[in-house]
């Protein structure tokens, strides 16, 4: 018996990966609270299907992209 499969989920996974590398290329992310306190204090979160944390915020700057 053959196993079926999605026939886009490969070219999918690989237009993720180019703009997820776009992303970091171009954006510095900085998160806004310093990086001492981020690893001191114990984040909250939601469980699910993923653990998500709730109160954490990230600032985004644009580099200079030679």
């Amino acid at each position: 018996m053959l196993c079926r499969a999605c026939v886009g989920r490969n070219l999918a996974m690989m237009e993720l990966q180019m703009i997820v590398a776009t992303l970091v290329k171009r954006f510095d992310f900085i998160p806004e609270v310093p990086a001492v306190l981020i690893f001191s204090v114990k984040l909250a979160v939601r469980e699910g299907f993923l653990r998500k944390p709730l109160a954490f915020t990230m600032g985004i700057k644009k580099r200079d992209v030679i």
